[in-house]
């Protein structure tokens, strides 16, 4: 994480108004994102504000980024776990259908295969 430039982290605007876990986020998350760019000079961020879930950055370059801590993360993939428990189970009675279908779409391209052949 040396090869970042090092910047002033107050002199950006909304950066005072962090708590100091999201300054910290803000921190080491600019400094792995600068150091792996090679336009090191378009990624300085300008500005920050906390959102929902994350912070918001604005650059030098008119880009913006999220910037989202790894428990934001682990919560969101918790939630779109629960999505996708509910889903499979309005899915669950349609699940044969789909075998069938599969089934039936698996005969067709045998049978395309075979003409094909012939």
């Amino acid at each position: 994480m040396s090869n970042y430039i090092d910047i002033d982290f107050t002199k950006i605007k909304g950066y005072n108004k962090l708590g100091s876990n999201a300054r910290k986020l803000f921190e080491n998350t600019y400094k792995k994102h600068n150091g792996g760019t090679e336009e090191k000079e378009k990624w300085l961020p300008t500005k920050v504000c906390m959102g929902s879930n994350c912070l918001k950055v604005t650059f030098v370059n008119g880009e913006w980024l999220h910037y989202h801590s790894f428990e934001d993360l682990i919560d969101k993939i918790v939630e779109l776990e629960e999505q996708i428990e509910e889903l499979e189970e309005k899915v669950q009675g349609s699940e044969l259908e789909i075998e069938t279908l599969e089934e039936k779409i698996e005969e067709l391209e045998s049978e395309i295969e075979t003409f094909e052949e012939e």
